[in-house]
């Protein structure tokens, strides 16, 4: 037990270290390598606490931003920094989705995204 334990945290930490990975793709990637569902529970609260998903989450977006993919543009057209509030809403708010799309893959609550792009929503 405290070998599992002790894997689940650091396997936790480095998910979200280089990956920015949310509670639910650490549940999961821990679900997978057969670590017991009370050990997780416990790894996941040690690990996430709401200040540090939510910092987690805006470090996802930063990068997401920063990639050279996203910032040349999509596949719908779209310019990532061209959708200011001039731009359009419609324009805007299909970012908004995309990243929040994004996020929710990563592992990420409603709640912690919703906070998360809000904080940083003038950089979209």
């Amino acid at each position: 037990y405290l070998d599992d334990e002790r894997f689940a945290v650091m396997f936790a930490i480095d998910v979200v270290r280089r990956k920015n990975a949310g509670p639910a793709a650490v549940r999961y990637g821990l679900q997978q390598k057969g670590i017991e569902r009370r050990i997780i529970e416990e790894t996941i609260g040690k690990v996430f606490q709401e200040n540090e998903e939510r910092e987690a989450a805006k470090r996802a977006l930063r990068k997401r931003l920063a990639a050279p993919a996203f910032m040349a543009g999509n596949k719908r057209g779209i310019n990532p920094r061209a959708t200011g509030r001039h731009q359009g809403p419609e324009i805007r708010k299909a970012e908004i989705k995309r990243l929040s799309d994004f996020l929710r893959r990563k592992g990420f609550s409603y709640d912690i995204i919703k906070a998360a792009i809000g904080e940083i929503e003038d950089d979209i």
